[in-house]
């Protein structure tokens, strides 16, 4: 661990300076192509107190590399599956590397050198996608270090923190009180408030329910509920379609469902995923919110050890904030007619059923409004998705919200995996959250309108 003398150093070269090339390029110049614009004017004193909180425990990066593994055979395929010290960022975890797909997977320096040199003796083919993890995170912060020791405005094109998020919420709630109400639905293991927005103007309404922020390290997850429900709130009165939808729709939005997690991920390790549960039995911290929903809970695409990025944790809905959002679903059955979850990374609208093959009595229904989707955002900034459903278009999974939401009722559910498909992964730079809002409210838009149809047509 570096000390802190020397992690403020590292961080503070890293804002001055243009990254080195990546190994591998792309034709937008790849994870380090990021340029610093704004350094001149940033206050060096509020620069040095901000990366100080930073270095004083988190978990330093520095060396790590997110290598991409394309293997060809079943025998290649095993041999990753055995690879030391893995991190597995897509797919999630182990057994669900295959020949079918690329694996990114992120490595700790000291395990780096021999990882390439296996691959290499195996002959599988791989690319480093992120030369130095550590300074992708400093990267992914830059429109942030920019504003540091100015006054705090609610700026919707860097991340923002736990307590700045629940401040916005209270702030645009108020400012919108005609629209907005102000919600509490349950208590964070750690005794944070879970909040929503109910937004609308007709009580009797259908709904559709969007939530962000399942996993902890999504940042761009909670980014795209914020600027959406700016977008939202602006547009009605002005925006001809927005202001049919709300007129005609009642919206429920959940910034943060796993506060404690994301909390984590700022303040001790960036790439927390899970909750921060400990139960008695259990060697690691964390339950992963995405494997406790009541949906085939326990089974395939789901770990029962602790330490396991997929736990899906001692008991269905053990986690006070999965408890608190099915809870919640369960009491507005009938009035949501759609059910989108925000999670990245990987460009996918993710249809239900996650946890087997068979297809959904409603796949028809699903993939209409999937592929119109897709439509919409590849319409805004020609940004490629696909769809499908998740058995097949990504990995297994049980105990996911959105097969929860589907079998209980919900008529059009999904997991929305956004930008992007591996460059950056988890650490998209806040130059593309407005982009990723702007596309992402066009499909929005769009399943907006299968709500009103779904509700419409219902029998």
């Amino acid at each position: 661990m570096l000390g802190m003398k020397e992690c403020i150093a590292n961080r503070y070269e890293a804002l001055k300076s243009p990254a080195k090339d990546n190994v591998c390029h792309d034709r937008n110049g790849g994870i380090q192509g990021i340029q610093v614009t704004m350094f001149a004017r940033l206050k060096t004193v509020s620069i040095i107190v901000l990366l100080s909180s930073q270095c004083l425990s988190k978990k330093d990066f520095s060396g790590d590399q997110v290598i991409t593994i394309y293997p060809t055979t079943e025998k290649q395929v095993a041999f990753i599956r055995g690879l030391p010290e893995a991190d597995y960022w897509n797919p999630k975890y182990a057994d669900e590397i295959s020949t079918e797909q690329k694996a990114d997977v992120r490595f700790p320096r000291q395990a780096i050198d021999q990882v390439e040199k296996s691959l290499d003796a195996e002959e599988i083919s791989y690319k480093v996608m992120i030369e130095d993890v550590q300074l992708a995170m400093n990267n992914q912060l830059k429109g942030r270090m920019a504003r540091a020791g100015r006054e705090l405005v609610h700026d919707y094109n860097v991340y923002h923190t736990v307590e700045e998020i629940e401040q916005w919420m209270a702030d645009i709630s108020a400012e919108y009180s005609d629209l907005v109400t102000y919600e509490q639905i349950g208590v964070s293991t750690e005794g944070r408030n879970m909040h929503m927005m109910k937004i609308s103007t007709n009580r009797n309404n259908p709904a559709i329910l969007i939530d962000c922020t399942f996993h902890a390290r999504e940042w761009i997850s909670p980014a795209f509920c914020q600027c959406f429900t700016r977008n939202l709130l602006e547009g009605y009165g002005t925006d001809p379609l927005f202001t049919k939808q709300l007129d005609s729709l009642t919206y429920y939005i959940i910034p943060l469902i796993n506060p404690d997690g994301y909390k984590y991920s700022w303040d001790e390790n960036r790439l927390w995923r899970k909750t921060r549960s400990k139960y008695e039995g259990d060697a690691c911290f964390g339950t992963d919110p995405n494997r406790n929903c009541d949906a085939n809970y326990g089974g395939e695409g789901s770990s029962n050890v602790s330490c396991a990025n997929t736990y899906r944790g001692p008991f269905v809905e053990s986690e006070p904030e999965v408890k608190a959002f099915a809870d919640f679903t369960r009491s507005h059955l009938g009035e949501i007619m759609t059910y989108v979850s925000i999670h990245s990374y990987s460009q996918l609208v993710v249809l239900p059923r996650s946890y087997t093959s068979v297809p959904t009595p409603t796949i028809d229904v699903l993939m209409k409004y999937a592929k119109q989707a897709v439509d919409e955002i590849y319409r805004v900034h020609g940004t490629v998705y696909t769809y499908g459903q998740g058995s097949s278009s990504l990995y297994f999974v049980s105990g996911g919200s959105k097969d929860f939401a589907y079998d209980i009722g919900i008529p059009w559910t999904c997991t929305l995996e956004l930008r992007d498909t591996g460059e950056y992964g988890f650490l998209l730079p806040e130059d593309q959250i407005e982009p990723v809002c702007v596309e992402t409210t066009a499909a929005l838009r769009t399943l907006s309108d299968a709500a009103l149809e779904l509700w419409l047509n219902k029998s």
